[in-house]
């Protein structure tokens, strides 16, 4: 379950892989500053990832393992997730196979669900759903976007970034597009956020929902507003 991979002589090249839980939960929770991921790989990844929890070290990282945490461990995580996935499979992923199956169109499966996994955890991450999963399968440049930031570099990725050519100039193209996707959901929700807390000023002394509206983008506003919630 462990093993030692040696490149090519000449790259240098010696990785350790592990997947066996002793080591993973000694390496991740008992004592990650001693498996530090170092500066090649946040400077690889600053563009796009940030100092969030894959690119972050130390006492950053621990903080957004706590956070994670807080956020998975909460009673309502799974019940939210099972029905917004459910409701994107009754809605959106059930319709759009019956209508190719009606009129006998043929479709790339795994382009139908790619749209799903990306409808269902927009929706649960920052409580909006782009509809991609539908029977016109919209063009969104988004979903090309994440696969093209995902790529792994090439050895020349700098000389490549620098002239803003090949794999690093759609990586420079995709983190714009995904900047700019998230800036607009996060307008919606301060918009949103705005708008309740008007409507709860106005209808005070009357029964409220103090249902906590679980996704991860309410939860960071708020934190962001330095008020105290407890997802716990």
């Amino acid at each position: 379950m462990t093993f030692l991979y040696k490149g090519p002589w000449f790259t240098n090249m010696r990785v350790l892989a592990t997947v066996d839980p002793n080591n993973l939960q000694y390496i991740l929770t008992k004592h990650p500053e001693n498996f530090l991921k170092g500066s090649k790989l946040s400077e690889i990844f600053d563009e796009f990832l940030g100092e969030g929890i894959f690119n972050s070290e130390s006492s950053t990282w621990n903080f957004h393992r706590k956070l994670a945490q807080s956020f998975l461990n909460h009673p309502n995580f799974f019940h939210t997730l099972t029905h917004i996935a459910w409701e994107k499979v009754e809605n959106g992923l059930i319709p759009i196979l019956d209508h190719a199956s009606k009129h006998q169109i043929e479709v790339d499966l795994q382009d139908i669900l790619l749209r799903f996994m990306y409808d269902t955890l927009s929706a649960f991450m920052m409580e909006y759903d782009p509809r991609s999963l539908s029977t016109d399968l919209p063009n969104l440049p988004l979903i090309k976007s994440v696969t093209d930031v995902m790529q792994v570099p090439t050895s020349l990725w700098k000389l490549m970034r620098w002239l803003n050519v090949g794999k690093e100039k759609r990586h420079k193209q995709g983190v714009k597009h995904i900047d700019e996707y998230i800036s607009m959901c996060i307008n919606k929700k301060r918009e949103k956020m705005k708008n309740e807390l008007v409507s709860k000023q106005n209808n005070k002394g009357h029964d409220q929902d103090n249902v906590v509206r679980l996704d991860l983008l309410t939860l960071l506003l708020m934190m962001d507003k330095n008020e105290n919630i407890d997802f716990q």
